[in-house]
């Protein structure tokens, strides 16, 4: 079980790493190209405040990954994967979808996976260890 919570920690950090890295450099990319035109339909932002709210997720990401990561505040990281995964799951399953290529199914599907499998692995960081008292 200790492997099984190693592997699931670790993709946590990986998962919610990368998805921070994505989420800057979309932001990133919004903000220095001057146009605020993003589309991202599961945000209830538009425009600049799209952009702005893009740059603040990828920083808590980030900082929530590097806080778990260190051992300061594992707290962060369960909070942030529970958000992270709500708001995947009720842009791709919830919100309704028309004109889906089966490859853009897969896609969200694997997305969303991903999300509930780091979840569960920010959340097993806090199991009780055994031979620990």
């Amino acid at each position: 079980m200790r492997i099984l919570r190693t592997i699931l920690s670790l993709f946590s950090y990986a998962y919610h790493f990368l998805l921070g890295l994505f989420m800057l450099g979309i932001g990133a990319v919004a903000l220095l190209g001057g146009s605020h035109n993003l589309q991202v339909d599961m945000l209830p932002w538009t425009g600049s405040t799209l952009t702005y709210s893009l740059l603040l997720l990828a920083f808590v990401a980030l900082l929530s990954v590097w806080l778990a990561a260190s051992g300061k505040v594992r707290i962060l990281l369960p909070l942030w994967a529970l958000l992270a995964f709500g708001v995947l799951f009720w842009g791709y399953i919830l919100l309704p979808r028309s004109f889906w290529t089966p490859q853009q199914f897969y896609q969200a599907m694997a997305i969303v996976l991903g999300a509930l499998l780091a979840l569960i692995g920010g959340v097993m960081q806090f199991r009780k260890k055994p031979g620990r008292s």
